[in-house]
């Protein structure tokens, strides 16, 4: 999961602009989070994700060797850098 949120962070739009495709501004959203999560700061994190009746939901299981949230997934929510609790 991490190799793969990885290359959708950083090798895939290096590799646009290399290939001359132009920067590409990620797609976001902002909507209610229909999970809670505490996180302390330090780093940024982001959540194997989906929309479900308007709201987000996160895969319960954050362990990077879970694979099956791969294919659960839409998309991934992006926590920042400072800590929070949604």
């Amino acid at each position: 999961v991490a190799a793969l949120v990885c290359t959708l962070i950083f090798a895939r739009p290096a590799m646009g602009l290399m290939a001359g495709g132009g920067w590409q501004e990620p797609q976001g959203f902002d909507l209610p989070a229909a999970f809670a999560k505490r996180k302390k700061p330090g780093r940024r994190e982001y959540l194997r994700a989906r929309v479900r009746n308007g709201q987000v939901e996160v895969f319960k299981s954050e362990g990077s060797g879970r694979i099956s949230g791969l294919s659960w997934a839409e998309g991934l929510v992006e926590l920042g850098d400072g800590a929070a609790e949604i």
